[in-house]
C-alpha cells in the first residue's frame, strides 16, 4: 500500500463508468524554476549538487546532508535517484551512454558528474534560484485507503479526503516526506524525528523517538528506517508486521498486514502475514519494494519490476496486481487490489484492479497520458505529481460506507 502508500456515486463520487481525472493543487507554486521542467529538476539537481558530500569516505560511514537536518543518508540511494533522473533526462534526451545502477558508485561515477553537470547547466538557464540557497522539500504525495497527503516545496504538509480519526489534519512545521495509511498518517520532520496523527487505539501513531530517514505506513502500522539503517516498527502486530528483523536497511514499505524492506545491499526481506506468499520475495538486488494488500512489487536495479504474492481481488476474481509488465521503471508503488509504475519516459502504467469494494467500476488501474515525478497508488485509486507540478488523481473517491470521502479530489489552490 502506501506507503500504504495506499471508493466512490454522485456529487462528486466516482461510480460507474465515472473515471474523472482530478486535476488540483500545483505543487510548484513555491518552485525555485520560474520556466523549464519544474521542482522535480531543482529537487533532483539539489541532490545531485551534494551527491559528492554524501558518498562514503574511506571509514564507509556516510557524511551527511548538508542543511537538511538529517545526520546520515544512504549515500547509495542518493545516487539511485540523481542515476534514475538522469536515465530520463540524461540518457533519453541528451543521448549520455548511462550503465545501470548496481551499486557500483565509482563505474558509474563519471557518466553520472556528466549528467549532473547538464542538471547544473539546465537549471541555469532556466532562471532558478540556487539549489543550495537553504533547505528544499521534495514535493510528493502519498494515498492511504481513503485519505491523501502530500508534502509541497514549502515543506508544509496538506491532506484531503476521510478524516475520521483525524487522519487529514496534519500539524505544522516543515516535513521532508510523508506517509497516509488507512486512519493514520506519519511524516519525518525537517529534523528527521516522526510525527503521526489520527488513528486508534493500536498506537500506529506513536512513534518512538529517534531520528528516521524514511517512514511508511500499513494499515494499522507503521515502520521507519532510522538513520543509522535500522528498521523500526509500532502498531498493530497481529501477524508481526511490526516485527523487523535486525540490520541495515535502505527502505521500508508497509502493507496490510505485512511489510518488507529493502537491505544496503539490495536484498529484499519482508515480515509479517504470508498468506499469499507475499512475505516470500524472489532473489537479487533492488533499488525499491512497495507493500500492498497482499502483494508486493521491486524495483530492480536493471529497471525491472517484479512482484510477487496475491493476484486475485477481495472476491477471488483474477486482478493481476502481481503481473508486472516488462520495460524499464524508476518507481513502483502497490496498492490494496492495484499497482502502478513509473516508466523512465516518465509515463504511468497501471495493472490489476479497477473496481471498488461497492462493485463500483472506477478505474484506479487507468493511468492518465502525460509525465510524472511521483505517483503513489492507495486502497483503490492513485495519485500522481506530474512534471508541471500539478497533481491529479483517479479512482475511487468513496469511503468505506460508500459516502463521498474526496481522497481523489486535491484541493484546487494552496
Amino acid at each position: 500500500m502506501v506507503r500504504a502508500r495506499d471508493g466512490r456515486g454522485k456529487g462528486g463520487i466516482v461510480t460507474g463508468g465515472d473515471k474523472r481525472q482530478r486535476k488540483g493543487m500545483s505543487w510548484g507554486i513555491e518552485r525555485p524554476c520560474a520556466r523549464g521542467q519544474g521542482w522535480d529538476i531543482a529537487v533532483l539537481a539539489c541532490v545531485a549538487i551534494h551527491t559528492r558530500a554524501l558518498r562514503r569516505g574511506s571509514n564507509g560511514r556516510n557524511r551527511g546532508f548538508p542543511d537538511s537536518g538529517i545526520d546520515r543518508l544512504d549515500s547509495d540511494r542518493i545516487l539511485i535517484v540523481a542515476i534514475n533522473y538522469c536515465r530520463l533526462y540524461g540518457s533519453e534526451r541528451y543521448k549520455i551512454p548511462m550503465s545501470e545502477h548496481n551499486g557500483a558508485r565509482e563505474r558509474n561515477g563519471m557518466r553520472v558528474d556528466i549528467c549532473l553537470m547538464i542538471v547544473t547547466v539546465l537549471l541555469t538557464f532556466a532562471g532558478c534560484r540556487s539549489a543550495t540557497g537553504g533547505t528544499t522539500y521534495e514535493p510528493h504525495v502519498s494515498a492511504g485507503k481513503y485519505h491523501t497527503c502530500g508534502v509541497i516545496t514549502d515543506g508544509t504538509v496538506v491532506c484531503w479526503g476521510a478524516n475520521t480519526g483525524g487522519q487529514s489534519e496534519p500539524p505544522s512545521g516543515k516535513f521532508v516526506q510523508v506517509a497516509a495509511g488507512t486512519i493514520h498518517t506519519c511524516g519525518v520532520k525537517a529534523n528527521s524525528e516522526v510525527a503521526c496523527w489520527g488513528g486508534g487505539l493500536r498506537g500506529e501513531s506513536e512513534p518512538p523517538s529517534g531520528k528516521f530517514k524514511e517512514v511508511s505506513t500499513g494499515a494499522f502500522h507503521s515502520c521507519g528506517v532510522r538513520t543509522n539503517g535500522a528498521v523500526a516498527c509500532w502498531g498493530l502486530d497481529i501477524a508481526g508486521q511490526a516485527m523487523p528483523p535486525a540490520g541495515e536497511f535502505a527502505q521500508v514499505s508497509g502493507g496490510v498486514f505485512h511489510s518488507c524492506g529493502v537491505r544496503t545491499n539490495g536484498a529484499v526481506v519482508c515480515w509479517g502475514d504470508n498468506p499469499a506468499g507475499q512475505t516470500e520475495p524472489p532473489s537479487g538486488e533492488f533499488m525499491q519494494v512497495s507493500a500492498g494488500g497482499a502483494h508486493n512489487c521491486g524495483l530492480r536495479t536493471d529497471g525491472a519490476v517484479v512482484c510477487w504474492g496475491h493476484n486475485f481481488d477481495r472476491h477471488d476474481n483474477y486482478a493481476g496486481q502481481a503481473d508486472a509488465p516488462s520495460g524499464k521503471f524508476t518507481q513502483v508503488s502497490a496498492g490494496e487490489w492495484h499497482t502502478c509504475g513509473l516508466r523512465t519516459d516518465g509515463a504511468v502504467v497501471c495493472w490489476g484492479s479497477n473496481w471498488n469494494s461497492h462493485g463500483n467500476y472506477v478505474g484506479q488501474a487507468e493511468a492518465p497520458s502525460g509525465k510524472f515525478t511521483q505517483i503513489s497508488a492507495g486502497g483503490e485509486y492513485t495519485c500522481g505529481v506530474k512534471t508541471n507540478g500539478a497533481i491529479i488523481c483517479w479512482g475511487s473517491n468513496q469511503d468505506v460506507d460508500g459516502n463521498y470521502a474526496g481522497q481523489a479530489d486535491p484541493p484546487a489552490h494552496w
